[in-house]
């Protein structure tokens, strides 16, 4: 079953706290810090995406470090909500349609994708 959004602020305030968010990752919460390129972030959304979506669904949060300890980790990211969308939609097949939140209740700027549950696994789900 999915994280709810109470779960997510959990882990961001243990993160807060001091713990690294990488301890935190589940099958269904992932954290990716926005270092790469725009074109490498996409890829790497979209095959975090596709891995949930073939899986039991999850949250992806964009702009935190699963490595750095505490507020630090909380490294923000530049994408925009319809740009994560755009290129989690553009980079997978079939097409994922993704909603997100936006990450408010601490610094930085973080994006939330909530991935469901594929309708069925597919497990020839690919990455563009």
């Amino acid at each position: 079953m999915p994280l709810d959004r109470s779960e997510v602020d959990a882990a961001l305030a243990r993160i807060s706290a001091g713990e690294a968010a990488g301890a935190l990752q589940s099958d269904t919460l992932d954290f990716k810090e926005d270092r790469a390129s725009a074109c490498d972030i996409g890829t790497m959304l979209a095959d975090a995406a596709i891995c949930f979506a073939n899986a039991a669904g999850g949250i992806i949060v964009l702009g935190v470090s699963d490595k750095m300890k505490g507020v630090p980790g909380f490294t923000g990211t530049r994408l925009g909500p319809g740009q994560i969308k755009r290129r989690i939609y553009e980079r997978s097949r079939p097409p994922l349609v993704v909603e997100w939140r936006p990450g408010s209740a601490f610094p930085s700027r973080k994006r939330k994708p909530r991935l469901p549950t594929g309708s069925e696994p597919d497990p020839q789900g690919s990455l563009l």
